[in-house]
């Protein structure tokens, strides 16, 4: 796995290191996703929805 030696001898934990590498990717994917989502609500703009009028058969079975 990972070793970092430091010129006195001393070692970082190996799961530390993991760790950090992981949460560095975490918070990477965090901002693209945010970045994206705040760039799509600038971009996107729904549609407006027709107004219908329901009728016994849409949605209703009598019986």
């Amino acid at each position: 796995m990972f070793n970092f030696h430091y010129t006195d001898g001393s070692s970082i934990n190996p799961f530390v290191v993991t760790f950090l590498l992981l949460a560095i990717c975490i918070m990477v994917g965090e901002f693209q996703f945010a970045w994206y989502m705040w760039l799509a609500t600038k971009t996107y703009k729904p549609r407006k929805r027709k107004k219908t009028q329901k009728t016994q058969n849409d949605s209703t079975v009598w019986l």
